[in-house]
């Protein structure tokens, strides 16, 4: 718009009046254009600026002096704008008119259609041509000043691409917390400790290591101790292995360490020894000494499986196993831990629906007072009429049923059934206490007093009727919790011993 500006003022003063309408309309054009840009309508404007330019430059060279008009100028400007901002129809369709509009040009001139008349130069014309230049070149450096910003951007962005898939690669293979490979990874080193034990004939191992009790870290000084406490835990783990010894992060408190090229299984257990004095000391925490110490499971290549995943479970199966004898403590698999595990799945599958079925049922072991040998009690003893197996004792499906969960469901259904069966001997005349096993699982849920009060109110007897026998570990726990709660269920008016 300055340029035709400068022209229209040009040609006003030298008294072209088609020239002066032609800019004229021009302006007009250009404005409408600069307002539909503004409106967001940048194709619209876009399009119709070219067009204008293009058919503005044809007309001057009409007017003026065909082919030998300075304003031919415009047209690779015109183009090259057209090249970046429009389309490749529009490209085409300029560049075809103005072939075509220098052809009629040409002929015209040839023919004698039209004369146009060469004429002098002028300032005015100088004036009119360095406006044209200025302002083609002017455009161009624009556009080229946003290209070399958007190249800029485009190679930032091409960099935060490679960047984030290598975030993403390392995420997909490392451990974001401590940064040692994780299972993924693992998979790939175990596999090449076991190609390796296979061309030198010697032993590979997997071992699965968890941190005992670090939940109880977590709950009481907060996840970034505990995250601190993995990171310092990582450190003595790997002080501890060989450098051909690679440490994995399973998840959460969990820990893999794959160890290659073992002349034997007594190094994967002089491995698993110097792990477990690395981890003896005291960890500091928030200003204090924590002691931590782990369990730590273990599977033979090839003794125990020619795969990462049978490996892994054997190591983890050897690891509850581990847990299971105490904590602070290592064991290789044995084909009899998979036995036990099978037992374990089994007993808890059926306990699922065990009391569903009234498949739980209780006897009943009277209490006599030796005195008088007089019966003054009995004692409810849970068994299980197994569909398959039989009778079962507690001590078969008791530990299941605690390690499962389901303790709670089959505690209450004890308690309520030996609550009836006081209530139909109170109805009989018969004024027995009875007494009623709590499993300390059970005694550490918080619903035990409410499901309690709940199995008296609905059996309608007093609380004095029930007795509930306690073990010698659940009173260990010396904690205001287990005061209170003992306190609880004496003011209640029930009974308690312990044996």
């Amino acid at each position: 718009m300055a340029v035709l500006a400068i022209n229209w003022v040009i040609c006003l003063l030298q008294g072209l009046v088609p020239a002066v309408l032609e800019l004229s309309s021009g302006l007009l054009l250009l404005a409408s254009a600069l307002g539909l840009a503004r409106k967001g309508r940048f194709v619209v404007a876009t399009n119709l600026t070219l067009a204008t330019l293009t058919l503005l430059t044809i007309a001057m060279m009409w007017t003026f002096q065909g082919l030998h008009d300075g304003a031919m100028l415009a047209f690779p400007g015109i183009l090259v704008f057209a090249a970046i901002l429009g389309s490749g129809r529009l490209f085409a369709a300029l560049a075809t008119t103005m072939v075509l509009a220098m052809g009629l040009v040409l002929a015209a001139s040839l023919q004698g259609w039209h004369t146009f008349v060469v004429q002098e130069v002028t300032v005015g014309m100088l004036v009119g041509l360095v406006a044209v230049l200025v302002g083609s070149a002017f455009g161009i450096w624009v556009l080229a000043q946003d290209l070399r910003k958007t190249l800029v951007q485009l190679k930032e962005e091409n960099l935060r691409v490679i960047q984030s898939q290598a975030h993403i690669d390392f995420l997909a293979n490392f451990d974001g917390l401590t940064g040692l490979p994780n299972r993924v990874l693992g998979r790939d080193y175990l596999q090449m400790a076991i190609s390796q034990a296979q061309r030198t004939d010697s032993f590979a191992a997997i071992l699965h290591l968890d941190l005992d009790n670090f939940k109880t870290i977590n709950d009481s000084l907060g996840h970034r101790a505990g995250d601190q406490l993995l990171l310092d835990a990582r450190d003595r783990i790997q002080g501890a292995l060989h450098p051909s010894d690679t440490l994995c992060r399973q998840a959460g408190d969990e820990f893999l360490v794959i160890l290659g090229n073992l002349p034997s299984g007594d190094e994967a257990a002089a491995g698993a020894t110097r792990i477990m004095a690395a981890l003896a000391e005291p960890f500091r925490v928030q200003g204090m000494d924590v002691p931590m110490t782990a369990s730590l499971g273990l599977a033979l290549y090839p003794e125990d499986g020619l795969d990462f995943d049978t490996l892994l479970q054997k190591a983890d199966t050897a690891m509850y196993q581990a847990k299971a004898q105490g904590r602070n403590h290592f064991r290789f698999f044995d084909p009899g831990m998979n036995t036990t595990m099978v037992e374990y799945l089994h007993l808890a599958s059926g306990l699922h629906t065990a009391v569903q079925r009234q498949e739980l049922v209780l006897h009943y072991q009277p209490q006599i007072h030796l005195g008088s040998g007089r019966i003054v009690g009995a004692e409810a003893l849970l068994r299980w009429h197994h569909p398959e197996r039989g009778l079962l004792l507690p001590d078969r499906f008791i530990p299941a049923a605690e390690r499962s969960g389901q303790i709670g469901e089959i505690g209450k259904w004890a308690l309520e059934e030996a609550c009836r069966q006081a209530r139909k001997w109170r109805e009989e005349g018969l004024d027995l206490v009875m007494s009623v096993n709590l499993s300390p699982v059970q005694f550490k849920r918080d619903d035990l007093e409410s499901t309690v009060r709940m199995a008296l109110a609905e059996a309608g007897i007093p609380a004095s009727c029930i007795e509930l026998e306690l073990t010698e570990s659940m009173l260990i726990d010396d904690s205001p919790a287990l005061a209170q709660k003992l306190r609880n269920l004496r003011a209640m008016g029930t009974e308690l011993f312990h044996r």
